[in-house]
């Protein structure tokens, strides 16, 4: 089971990326638009960018599955009628990675 830190790190890229952006306004457009930015991002480790890395699809599919499940929190309280429908990345392999979507 994933961490609290693991979790406040997901929040962290997507309140980074998506903060001002209103729910109902969440998109599959604007998931593919959040998944294409963090794609192209260098890895950062202990406050550095790591040269020569991007973010995982696995790490993005991950994050993405932290938005979905706030999203259908977010139904679930009526906040939210409709909960945009996503695909999982796959990796450089082509393996698609089990993340909840």
């Amino acid at each position: 089971m994933p961490s609290y830190n693991f979790w406040k790190v997901c929040a962290a890229h997507l309140v980074r990326l998506m903060g001002s952006v209103a729910l109902d306004e969440i998109t599959r457009s604007r998931i593919a638009e959040y998944r294409q930015i963090r794609k192209g991002e260098c890895i950062i480790r202990h406050g550095k960018q790591v040269e020569g890395t991007t973010v995982s699809g696995s790490t993005v599919n991950r994050e993405i599955t932290t938005l979905i499940g706030l999203l259908n929190l977010a139904a679930e309280n009526e906040l939210l009628e409709k909960v945009p429908a996503t695909k999982k990345l796959k990796d450089a392999e082509g393996i698609c990675h089990a993340s909840g979507l």
